[in-house]
């Protein structure tokens, strides 16, 4: 894997935590609640929510599925974001 491609990678997986965070903050639900909802362990859904671990679709699947959304809604992030910040 390219160094371009890598990095690519880890901010599609830094912005996949953080949609997964801002929609469940949204939701005004605890990790805990999601953990229920979702079926996957609270320690998991921890160290997916602060992208410390990639993810496969399947997990990003059921999350999105337990906070009733679309799938693609947790991978969506801007490349312009990447270069904001140092």
């Amino acid at each position: 894997m390219t160094t371009d491609h890598r990095q690519e990678w880890q901010a599609l997986r830094r912005a996949v935590a953080r949609n997964i965070h801002e929609h469940r903050i949204r939701k005004h639900w605890t990790l805990h609640k999601l953990a229920r909802r979702s079926g996957i362990s609270l320690k998991r859904l921890d160290i997916y929510e602060s992208g410390k671990s990639e993810m496969n679709l399947l997990m990003i699947a059921r999350i999105a599925a337990a906070l009733e959304i679309e799938t693609l809604a947790l991978m969506q992030h801007h490349r312009s974001s990447r270069h904001a910040s140092p």
